[in-house]
Parts: structure tokens; C-alpha cells; sequence
């Protein structure tokens, strides 16, 4: 056992004092006066300055141009210089400087990438769908012509990646200089892939990493009040544990909680909700003089109003803090006025000619918006002011928790 422990060691030992030396004979210094010689005569008299044994394949063409004239460098550093005048690569293998043409060593280098190429399949269906973000409609004032919330329906964006997409990834990702001899076809919802197996490996480390970004789920809570200056003063003077641990929610307890909303979807997925309420009321009436009668006919108009909120959370790579983006849309309808006006009806032969009361509805709402980014720390309350109306304070309690799956 001993006997074998030293040979072990004996060996280890000359293979490093072997490297030692080869690197030492790379890292000499050295004189080249190659003043226009042959590829044959540099190649001698490096050899002759170096001590590396060398073997010369036949594809090398040993009579090209060598212009080279310094005093001292590297002998690393000459053996580079000659390489970029001529057509030679080279390898240094057992303590022998093998020199081949670049065509040569890149028909080796194939031959070498092909005899250790395997053929895998990967599934990559949830790689390349869409994430389905739910949208809730943006909401703004109407217009003259209408009356209450303009609603207006937002339309998806994103686009999902494609499988093109997805191979230029993966070919720039994993040994880029490797793929002139690779393939990848699409097969179905899976990508065929011939390449080595150490490349192998590196995909699939690559599509793991792909699906662990895509499979964070952050649950989003939310929580709407409506306070005043004495509340919200009253807030400040904690806004610490607000922000820091979760007895801050204990602060807002008495408050008049407007909106609880709670949902959770993937890190970059959008979440939405939305409550909107359609009111029919009389906005006008039309007047028509009839022989014995005075008609009124009623303009029907249709009231919006409701809460439109928008969330997307993004987790941080250490999961230890989310960015939320926000938008919070709100037209609080308030009441419905009565409005009495006198419309003088006219008419030759008609009876009821003269002034005549309508009455009409005119709707009251109030109309808030907020748009804000803001990163806090994972699983703590933030507080966030949205605006202030008729001596209230909207704020909002938001928590992000991150779920891995």
C-alpha cells in the first residue's frame, strides 16, 4: 500500500515539474531575427532558442514569408507573432509543440467535436407559451358627449419568445464558437439538439435557470384607505413598522378600509382587478308638441364608475425585495342632483302651450388616478399615498410575498 501511495505521489510530482518546465521554456525571453526567411528557418531558430521539441505536419507551409526582428520577448509571445504571419495553429501536447495548418487543426478540432457529439431532446413548451396577464380597463373622465368614467380596454403586449428565438439563445449562451458543427431543430414543443456532451450539460443547466426565473410566484396584497390629516399624521409617526414588520398593520385597523384586493400571479406577470358599475339615469328629455298633448320623451344616459387597479410585481435574483408597479384608477360616483328647468312648449292649436317643468338627473363623480414604481423589502408592509380629496387621504397598505415553487 505504501509502496503504491509513492508512486502515486512520484508521478503527480514529474507531472508538475514537467508543466513547471514547459511553461518556463514559454515564458523565456529570446532574440528573433527573422528578416524575411522562410516559415522552415524561424521555426529552427526558435527551436534552437527554446529547447521545445517540435513536429511539423505536412500541411504546414513552411515556405511562407517570417518577418520578425526583436531583441528580447516572451518566446510565447514570438511564437504568436509567426502565427499571424502564416497559415500555422498549433498545440502544445506531452511536451511537444505540434504545428498544423489552420485548416488541419480545424479539421481535427471537428473530427475531436463530432466523436464525443450525442443527440438530446429537451421539452421546452413552457419555456416558449405566453404568460396570460390579466388586464384590467383603464378608466378616465368622459368626454363632453358622454357622461362618467370613459372605460377603455388595454390589450396584451408581450409577445412570447419564438423557437428561433430561443435556439440563437441557447447557441450564444453555451460555447458559441462551437455551433458550425451542431444542430438544433424543432421538433413539436421539443428541441432536438446534437452537440457535445459537455455542451449537453450547459443546456441544460441553461433551461433550468430559464424555468426557475419563470416559476416565481409573488402573492400581492393590497389594502385601500380613505383617512384624514390627523390619521395620516397619526401613520407618519410609525411609518417605521409600516415598512419593517408586520405589527404596522395593527395601526390601520380602525381606519376606513375602502378596497381589500389579494392575488397572486408569476414575478413579472401582471394582476388586475376591477369593479365596474353601469347607472341608467334621465339626462334629458325631448319635447314634441301634439295637438292636445305636449309629449316628453326621456334621454337615457349611462353613468361608469368603479375601481380599476393594475399590479405587477417582479421579484429580485436574491428574492429578497420586489418591485411593484402600480396604477390605481378610481371614479367614485357620489350622488344624483335633481335639476328642475322650465321649457316653454309652443303651438297654434295645442292646449298645454306655455311653460312646462322638466326635471333631470345630473350625476355627481370624482375621479382619482395614480401611477407609481416602488421596490420593498419581500413579505413587509409599505404604506403609499395616492392623492388626497375633500380633506381625505387614499392610501394604500402593500405586501409582496414570494412563493418559489
Amino acid at each position: 500500500m505504501n509502496k503504491y501511495i509513492l508512486i502515486v505521489c512520484l508521478t503527480y510530482l514529474t507531472f508538475i515539474t514537467n508543466s513547471a518546465i514547459a511553461e518556463d521554456k514559454f515564458k523565456k525571453i529570446i532574440e528573433a531575427d527573422y528578416d524575411k526567411i522562410s516559415l522552415s528557418k524561424a521555426l529552427k531558430s526558435f527551436r534552437k532558442e527554446t529547447k521545445i521539441s517540435m513536429v511539423l505536419d505536412p500541411s504546414l507551409n513552411l515556405e511562407t514569408s517570417i518577418n520578425i526582428i526583436v531583441d528580447k520577448a516572451p518566446a510565447d509571445k514570438v511564437l504568436e507573432w509567426i502565427k499571424e504571419q502564416s497559415d500555422m495553429e498549433y498545440q502544445y501536447d506531452n511536451d511537444v509543440l505540434i504545428l498544423m495548418s489552420k485548416q488541419e487543426m480545424s479539421r481535427r478540432q471537428t473530427k475531436e467535436f463530432l466523436k464525443n457529439c450525442i443527440t438530446q431532446d429537451y421539452y421546452v413548451g413552457d419555456l416558449l407559451g405566453t404568460l396570460n396577464d390579466f388586464y384590467a380597463p383603464r378608466m378616465q373622465l368622459a368626454q363632453a358627449d358622454a357622461t362618467g368614467a370613459r372605460i377603455e380596454v388595454v390589450e396584451p403586449k408581450e409577445d412570447p419568445m419564438s423557437y428561433d428565438e430561443l435556439h440563437e439563445f441557447i447557441k450564444v449562451s453555451v460555447n458559441p464558437d462551437s455551433w458550425d458543427n451542431g444542430e438544433i431543430i424543432t421538433l413539436h414543443n421539443k428541441l432536438i439538439i446534437k452537440t457535445s456532451k459537455e455542451n449537453q450539460e450547459k443546456i441544460n443547466e441553461l433551461l433550468t435557470k430559464l424555468r426557475t426565473s419563470q416559476s416565481i410566484l409573488v402573492q400581492t396584497t393590497l389594502k385601500f384607505y380613505s383617512i384624514n390629516k390627523e390619521e395620516l399624521d397619526q401613520i407618519n409617526q410609525h411609518l417605521d413598522k409600516l415598512v419593517l414588520n408586520e405589527t404596522g398593520e395593527d395601526l390601520v385597523k380602525k381606519f376606513s378600509l375602502v378596497d381589500f384586493v389579494q392575488g397572486a400571479g408569476y414575478s413579472t406577470q401582471q394582476i388586475s382587478f376591477a369593479n365596474i358599475i353601469d347607472q341608467a339615469y334621465v339626462r334629458d328629455f325631448t319635447s314634441v308638441a301634439q295637438t292636445n298633448v305636449c309629449l316628453q320623451n326621456p334621454e337615457i344616459g349611462y353613468l361608469k364608475s368603479g375601481t380599476s387597479i393594475s399590479v405587477r410585481s417582479t421579484a429580485s435574483n436574491d428574492r429578497k425585495s420586489v418591485r411593484v408597479a402600480l396604477r390605481f384608477d378610481r371614479a367614485k360616483y357620489e350622488s344624483m342632483n335633481n335639476l328642475v328647468i322650465s321649457e316653454n312648449i309652443s303651438g297654434s292649436n295645442n292646449k298645454n302651450s306655455g311653460p312646462q317643468q322638466i326635471q333631470l338627473q345630473l350625476p355627481k363623480l370624482k375621479y382619482s388616478t395614480s401611477r407609481s414604481t416602488i421596490r420593498i423589502p419581500e413579505g413587509k408592509w409599505y404604506l403609499k399615498t395616492l392623492g388626497a380629496e375633500d380633506k381625505k387621504f387614499n392610501i394604500v397598505l402593500i405586501k409582496c410575498n414570494v412563493i418559489q415553487k
